[in-house]
């Protein structure tokens, strides 16, 4: 029987780490499609900013409100200056070229929209090889599609080749609750990173983790967790309160499941056999 040094009582998925996990699911379902579809967007938009920037003709602000201007700010009257404008593109090739721009935007956003809000009656949703694989890119960890399968398999109850919410679900309960370090963890660390990431930037700093640390640690462990993440002064890696990316945050927590291991019977036994166990933390 595996024994640790420390035993501490599990605590539940809290409501925040279930409402966040949720949304990863959802994010990561189709995530190669929206992300293809976003790429064709962002060229486009640029494009279409270029001409409202030459085209755009705006008008003079009325006099009883310019004597008001000086009460408000920049972005208030950036915001105003914007409503007070309207595009006029001559006849030509520029014009046709807006035209065919804003259709292709139009259809690529309610494409995106159907997948993040899948329509009544849609298939359910699933995380496939092809979503992993660009999420992986990314966050700036790319992987093979032998290692996305493996990563799947780890997880996928019915064996159907993809991962479903009940089986998201489970993965992040049986990893939350391991105490040997021997749970399969590769979509847990990427669904974990994702939702501190709340803002999809492939970052996380102190403050994006700090509730949900203190939610499952409380306020005496959630430094410390906080400094296995982010280093002692907790802003060695960036900036924003320290700043760290999902290969920074991976070395902190492979780690830590390491140290979980080589805190039981079996770890320590292996430990003894194999080297200390600081040397097989570093290898």
């Amino acid at each position: 029987m595996m024994d640790t040094q420390e035993e501490e009582p599990i605590v539940p998925m809290t409501q925040q780490e279930e409402r966040e996990l949720r949304r990863v699911f959802e994010r990561l379902c189709d995530f190669h499609k929206k992300m293809r579809l976003a790429q064709a967007i962002e060229p486009r938009v640029e494009r279409m900013d270029e001409l409202k920037k030459k085209y755009t003709v705006y008008e003079e602000p009325e006099p009883e409100d310019v004597w008001k201007m000086e009460e408000k700010t920049p972005e208030q009257l950036e915001r105003e200056r914007e409503a007070r404008g309207r595009l006029e593109i001559p006849e030509g090739p520029e014009r046709a070229e807006w035209a065919t721009l804003s259709a292709e935007v139009e259809q690529h956003r309610a494409e995106l929209a159907a997948l993040e809000r899948p329509p009544a009656g849609a298939p359910e949703q699933k995380i496939r090889p092809a979503d992993l694989l660009e999420a992986a890119r990314f966050l700036g960890r790319p992987a093979t599609r032998k290692d996305v399968q493996d990563v799947i398999w780890e997880v996928d109850e019915n064996l159907d080749g993809a991962v479903d919410w009940e089986e998201f679900r489970l993965m992040f309960e049986r990893n939350v609750g391991d105490r040997t370090g021997l749970e399969p963890a590769q979509l847990y660390h990427m669904a974990q990173f994702m939702m501190y990431d709340a803002r999809n930037t492939g970052r996380v700093t102190v403050d994006q983790t700090m509730s949900m640390l203190y939610a499952r640690y409380g306020k005496a462990k959630m430094e410390a967790k906080l400094k296995i993440l982010f280093g002692r002064d907790m802003k060695e890696s960036g900036t924003e309160g320290g700043a760290i990316t999902f290969q920074q945050y991976l070395m902190a927590v492979q780690k830590t499941q390491l140290e979980t291991f080589l805190a039981t019977s079996l770890g320590k036994k292996i430990a003894k056999k194999l080297g200390d166990a600081e040397t097989l933390m570093k290898k």
